[in-house]
């Protein structure tokens, strides 16, 4: 743990479940944003690790003053009580004048939006849920406005989650992009050694010389029955048709695996299993483009990673990042994940000269720019000097475009 932030210097905390790759990468942009206007930042994460992401253990960042409250603990098997007493303490020890919480449904949210409204601190709200994401039921979404309107701002991903949060009570000029976020530098550059030594790697990391790419936990609702349909349809109506490599793992994947053999595709459909971060660039880099499926997915930061390597995407309509992320015809395609003949006719569309395929991957370069993780700190500090205003406060500067 690094030593405390002066007390002079006005201070943010982010608070996460636990330390992914994606939040260490984040708060490395947001504390070089944070640092140039004169504000500390610090982070809190809940737990070590979960049940969910089998991501390997990432070090403590070093970018900012980082404490993991249960390091040792799974973040699901931690008592409602204890991560109260201990995120209450950690957040009187800190005494940031804002605090960024993910959501309003995590425990650690409820806890660090009370724990503000009691020390009469400043709360942003961090989302990117959409009203498209499930079934909306009245009751339920006015007790939500209810503790939605206690924050101050909110750092959101997209024009979908702008508008939920407009819905559930934030005003709109308090509300600001960049949530959805990766280290773009890392992908483009993981990939860019890739390609250089392509020959080298395909073989022993069992890929073939070609392979369109998909990565995901295996679970209902990333519809991987449905895009290996879609796909079988693909193969019989291209004589061009390249493999498909699917990474991730699951409880769904015997089930999946049988789908393949029935559909009589086990010999083109690979299984590399869950891939780590250190890899990721690599598969990415050595496949002709990236589709995701899923029939909910509130962003989708696997797009962001293979538009950062220089590839062309197929992305469903029910991810949040399709609007901002996927231009017709440019670099990618969207469809309807509920059409298994949708799906395929993406996958139809991608041209088989591999030069069209680099111009849109580059294309997808030129776009994911403006999602990077400075982009992230910018919002992040936009929205709690929102946040503060709002309380009367511009300890961290007036929000751009005030006065």
């Amino acid at each position: 743990m690094m030593p405390p932030s002066s007390p002079k210097q006005p201070s943010l905390v982010v608070v996460f479940g636990r330390l992914g790759p994606y939040h260490v990468a984040r708060l490395r942009g947001a504390a070089e944003v944070m640092a140039r206007a004169g504000v500390a930042l610090q982070a809190i994460a809940i737990a070590g690790n979960d049940k969910i992401y089998a991501w390997d253990r990432v070090p403590e960042p070093t970018v900012c003053p980082t404490r993991v409250l249960f390091p040792q603990q799974l973040y699901e098997d931690i008592p409602a009580a204890g991560l109260a007493r201990q995120l209450y303490a950690a957040l009187d020890e800190i005494q940031p004048l804002a605090v960024a919480l993910p959501g309003w449904a995590f425990p650690e949210a409820r806890i660090g939006l009370s724990w503000c409204r009691k020390r009469k601190q400043a709360a942003i709200l961090m989302s990117e849920s959409s009203v498209e994401d499930h079934v909306r039921l009245w009751p339920r979404e006015l007790l939500k406005q209810r503790m939605v309107r206690q924050f101050g701002a909110a750092l959101v991903g997209g024009r979908r989650h702008h508008d939920y949060a407009v819905r559930l009570g934030i005003p709109k000029a308090a509300i600001f992009g960049g949530y959805d976020a990766v280290d773009n530098d890392y992908f483009q550059r993981g990939a860019a050694d890739a390609r250089q030594n392509d020959a080298a790697l395909l073989k022993p990391h069992g890929l073939p010389a070609r392979y369109l790419l998909t990565s995901s936990r295996f679970v209902a609702k990333k519809n991987l029955e449905g895009l290996l349909r879609a796909y079988a349809l693909y193969v019989a109506a291209s004589p061009q048709a390249v493999d498909l490599v699917v990474c991730g793992d699951g409880d769904l994947r015997p089930s999946l695996e049988q789908v393949a053999r029935e559909l009589g595709l086990a010999q083109r459909i690979h299984w590399p299993g869950f891939v780590q971060y250190p890899d990721l660039p690599m598969y990415y880099a050595l496949a002709d483009a990236f589709i995701v499926a899923s029939t909910t997915e509130q962003w989708g930061l696997v797009v962001n990673e293979a538009m950062a390597c220089g590839l062309p995407v197929l992305v469903s309509v029910r991810c949040g990042c399709a609007p901002e992320l996927v231009r017709e015809g440019e670099n990618g395609f969207t469809f309807d994940p509920y059409q298994v003949e949708a799906i395929a006719n993406a996958l139809l569309c991608l041209p088989g000269d591999p030069a069209l395929l680099r111009a849109m991957g580059q294309r997808s370069q030129e776009i994911i720019k403006g999602y990077d993780v400075t982009a992230f700190g910018r919002g992040l500090l936009e929205a709690g000097r929102m946040a503060l205003a709002r309380t009367g406060c511009h300890a961290f500067g007036p929000p751009e475009g005030a006065g």
